[in-house]
């Protein structure tokens, strides 16, 4: 069809699935047999589609080209196009709010660019589905942006072969899906239920080179910091899997070497720091362990964060929102400087980030790639957006995890576990219970969970003493939510320890088996597990909340987490799964 060809992995993607508090793995019903009525749509569906959008913007439209239209160029692109049928595209904002029971195009959603836009089909079929189409080439003539999208590689449900490419099924479907152990049959189940697919390039965000180039540069820079001792790097430590070694991070101020011992507990940042592995992909809307940062239509210049509308207009992602606020925390990267209190923000976040910015072009190596980055300001007229979305764009693409053995094994590899990861990932999304939290791609549903996690270090300020952290709860300001914090996506999770919001949990494992009954494993938590920083020591004071009755009592009555009573053998089996979601090369130095 075309002759820029480039490889697409998309398969077939599940729609909005509530998180159960406890789940048995898939029922009876989840059977990888092939579905007819899949299949029968599957191949009804249009090998190519275009969007045209006009260079003003005021129009995009979406066409479906006669199956034998050959595209090569812009000029066939054109004649593909305007000869094209126009696609129905729907009004509803949800699949699952539409009335027609007809096959249509999701909306476009205010997608601003179409190479990295993925078209929809929404199924009827199976309501919950959605087909998605991947960018293969774009076109520019007279004015008229033509981007090309192909139809998804076959999904084993409609396919002779599990993760066969692009097409259509061959001669229909016929019988079930063959050669499948035991386990790779339930995990087809599995993957259907808890919407587990093979993600592809144009589900990231991806900048120009340039925009790399300077994020890395900003990213590893002290320069940043208000103590010039600090950078992003001080906490997400590449050789520690993006975070930090120990179960909480240092204030910025001991990480500068501005303060020396002894240290106490506001010495201590409240939080162990997230990872940053695949936080480029377009699924990631929120921020943080509380998701106090999160894209929102309706939100201050289409962002909810801590700065409200002080939040500057043209951010990329959610990600380059996130990265505007280490800067000016005082307890991060402004250092414990004379104008920043620990707990409060006493001046203005435009004050902070402004001299950040005039810090960083003062200096003509950033002057140079920040017009590099930035061509179409000619040199002048930087925001700290800017500074923020070139950190992001390094990141996203840095930190892309989709390369490990389950990465390979979703793609149709059955080889790429062993029979043992298999095992652990029948526990896993079985007995286990962990997929009703822990789905999607990335083994996340991006939602909020109390789970009776150990409370450690000097907490958020929260509770009788203030040694407790309300996580979700600060920020909806909603009792109900206190404990709850988000779930955490599980790509090179092996590399990421210590494991929980406040890093209580020294081993991979101990967290896992935490779940056998977390009210009771609560209890039974020792100091020992606590990974301390260089200077610090494990006092009732550095523990903090550990050591109060009340908090304590609090964390574990706001448990919704019930007990899946995984034998020992069984944790280790989901120990070895777990493993076999590290991308090497993501790890590298």
């Amino acid at each position: 069809m075309f002759k820029p060809c480039f490889q697409t992995l998309i398969a077939l993607i599940l729609s909005v699935v509530a998180c159960a508090k406890e789940d048995n793995g898939p029922a009876d019903s989840d059977s990888p047999e092939y579905d007819d009525a899949l299949a029968r749509e599957y191949q009804a569906l249009p090998e190519t589609v275009l969007i045209g959008v006009r260079s003003d913007g005021s129009t995009n439209e979406m066409r479906i080209p006669a199956s034998d239209t050959l595209i090569t160029d812009d000029e066939s692109a054109l004649v593909a196009f305007e000869s094209g049928v126009e696609a129905r595209v729907s009004e509803a904002t949800s699949e699952l709010d539409r009335a027609s029971s007809e096959p249509a195009w999701a909306p476009f959603q205010g997608q601003v660019s179409y190479g990295t836009y993925t078209p929809q089909v929404l199924s009827v079929a199976n309501r919950g589905y959605l087909y998605n189409y991947g960018n293969v080439s774009s076109f520019s003539i007279g004015g008229l942006s033509i981007f090309a999208y192909r139809r998804p590689p076959c999904s084993p449900l409609v396919c002779r072969t599990p993760g066969v490419g692009g097409g259509a099924a061959q001669g229909g479907p016929v019988g079930g899906v063959v050669g499948l152990s035991k386990f790779d049959k339930f995990l087809v189940g599995a993957f259907k239920k808890y919407r587990v697919y093979p993600v592809s390039d144009n589900e990231y965000f991806k900048g120009s080179n340039a925009k790399y180039a300077l994020g890395e540069r900003l990213f590893n820079d002290t320069l940043l910091s208000s103590s010039k001792g600090v950078s992003c790097a001080s906490c997400h430590v590449t050789t520690q899997g993006t975070t930090i070694a120990s179960s909480l991070s240092p204030t910025g101020f001991v990480l500068s070497g501005e303060k020396r011992g002894p240290f106490g507990p506001k010495d201590l940042l409240g939080r162990n720091p997230p990872a940053l592995f695949n936080l480029g992909h377009a699924s990631f809307r929120t921020m943080f362990w509380d998701s106090r940062v999160a894209a929102a239509p309706n939100g201050i210049n289409g962002y909810i964060t801590p700065a409200g509308l002080e939040t500057p207009p043209g951010l990329d992602s959610a990600l380059a929102a996130q990265a505007l606020f280490p800067l000016a925390t005082g307890t991060e990267m402004a250092g414990c400087a004379a104008y920043v209190n620990n707990t409060q923000q006493s001046r203005s976040y435009r004050d902070i980030w402004n001299e950040i910015l005039a810090r960083v072009l003062s200096k003509q190596e950033y002057q140079t790639m920040f017009a590099a980055a930035y061509p179409e300001f000619k040199g002048t007229g930087y925001g700290i957006q800017h500074l923020v979305n070139a950190i992001a764009a390094f990141e996203a693409v840095r930190w892309r995890a989709d390369h490990s053995p389950f990465d390979a094994y979703v793609r149709g590899d059955l080889t790429a576990l062993t029979e043992n990861q298999k095992r652990g990932a029948f526990y896993f999304y079985g007995k286990g219970g962990c997929g009703s939290c822990h789905s999607g791609p990335f083994q996340t549903d991006y939602q909020h969970h109390a789970v009776g996690v150990v409370q450690i270090g000097p907490g958020e300020g929260d509770g009788p003493v203030g040694w407790s952290d309300f996580g979700y709860g600060r920020v909806t300001r909603k009792k109900k939510d206190n404990y709850k914090f988000k779930t955490s996506p599980l790509r090179n999770i092996a590399h990421t320890g210590p494991w929980g919001h406040s890093g209580a949990y020294s081993t991979l494992f101990a967290f896992v088996d935490h779940y056998y009954d977390p009210v009771r494993r609560f209890d039974l938590w020792q100091t020992k597990e606590a990974i301390m920083p260089k200077g610090f020591e494990p006092t009732k004071e550095v523990l903090g909340a550990w050591f109060d009755p009340r908090s304590r009592y609090s964390i574990k009555r706001a448990n919704v987490a019930k007990p899946n009573h995984l034998g020992i053998e069984e944790v280790k089996a989901i120990e070895d799964f777990l493993n076999s979601l590290t991308d090497k090369n993501s790890l590298r130095p």
